[in-house]
């Protein structure tokens, strides 16, 4: 507890566990709550569950139109809603997403220009002209904030190679999790989901990611065609199906296509894994590494996601740094200590939990307020 209590305003035009962004700005407005602040969210999506269990924990939630949320309107309207309440609550410090303007903090969830950029290199001829545009509204929007928050230290090079922001304005705190929620079965109770799967001994993979592109999956089919994990392994691919794809030639083992599923389903999914691949082109942080190493999964990360730079390659995880590395890793599985390693997965998560991370961003703005 401070001494004085903060009030914080978070801006989430969209209150939803299955998005990474909406789901941080939800567990962290239940955690600071918890830890004694006042706290205001305004959004203009929320289900009915999610706003009983943050109204449960104290925190104030503003419902505005949906039309509002549009990316095009919210700079508009939430910045001028936002300002309102804050001189209504006399809030000290208001929370943004990258969509509204003259924010306390805008928290970085995604950035266009590198994520452009790395695809452009490898997937990619060039940059489609909407996602340049997007990104000069975006760097104009970061501009007007007083303070950056970077999900990692890959954000915070990103914002100052290519958006030119001033060092002294980001701070870097990773996300977190709720490492009560995201945790390992007994091998008892996962054997017993597993089998109802019909996965029985196989060597569980998970592939998460909405976008098979820029998440990198047709990378991962590749590397398992070349790999030596042939009939051993089967592959759990979620948020999509098999039907959105184009053409896509699988690698010879059993695969399983689940599509969106909810955030209770996804932690079943990631209990009954052993590795999670996740060769993504560019991701400032992923929640996806986080919570399956929290579950007790291998993580198998590329170097152009932030969360690589919470693993200690070859101890909690690995981060590859090319597809033919990737593949090596790959042939390794079977020669490593998947146990151990599982937990010592498992500990690094139990790192960054919401509370660490509430009562981090809380002393470093109590130190800055007196």
């Amino acid at each position: 507890m401070v001494s004085h209590q903060l009030k914080f305003l978070l801006i989430s035009r969209i209150i939803n566990p299955r998005l990474s962004a909406p789901k941080c700005n939800l567990y962290l407005s239940i955690e600071l709550a918890r830890q004694g602040c006042e706290v205001h969210v305004l959004t203009s999506h929320i289900h009915n569950h999610k706003l009983d269990l943050l109204r449960g924990q104290g925190v104030k939630v503003h419902i505005t139109r949906s039309f509002f949320a549009s990316k095009y309107v919210a700079p508009t309207i939430y910045t001028l809603m936002a300002k309102k309440l804050k001189r209504k609550y006399d809030v000290d410090i208001v929370i943004g997403n990258g969509y509204t303007l003259w924010d306390d903090i805008t928290w970085i969830h995604f950035l266009r220009l590198p994520y452009a950029k790395n695809l452009k290199n490898i997937v990619l001829n060039k940059i489609p002209r909407r996602l340049l545009w997007e990104a000069r509204v975006e760097k104009y929007v970061l501009g007007t904030s007083h303070r950056l928050w970077a999900v990692s230290n890959m954000v915070k090079r990103n914002l100052m190679e290519d958006y030119g922001s001033s060092e002294k304005k980001i701070f870097v705190l990773y996300p977190g999790i709720d490492v009560n929620k995201y945790r390992p079965l007994e091998e008892e109770e996962k054997e017993r989901f597993r089998a109802q799967l019909g996965l029985k001994d196989n060597l569980v993979l998970l592939f998460v990611g909405r976008d098979p592109v820029g998440k990198g999956f047709f990378r991962m089919v590749k590397a398992l065609k070349e790999s030596k994990l042939t009939n051993k392994a089967t592959l759990l691919v979620v948020g999509f199906e098999l039907d959105k794809l184009q053409s896509v030639n699988l690698p010879d083992f059993n695969t399983k296509f689940l599509g969106v599923i909810n955030e209770e389903e996804m932690i079943r999914l990631y209990q009954i894994s052993d590795i999670l691949v996740y060769p993504s082109y560019y991701d400032t942080f992923s929640l996806t590494v986080l919570e399956a190493m929290a579950t007790g999964v291998v993580p198998i990360v590329s170097s152009t996601t932030g969360s690589s730079e919470i693993i200690n390659n070859g101890i909690d995880g690995f981060v590859f740094h090319s597809d033919k590395e990737l593949v090596e890793i790959l042939n390794s599985i079977e020669k490593i200590d998947l146990d151990s390693m599982k937990r010592r997965a498992r500990q690094k998560a139990l790192q960054f939990s919401w509370v660490r991370i509430a009562k981090s961003l809380i002393e470093m703005l109590s130190m800055e307020t007196k």
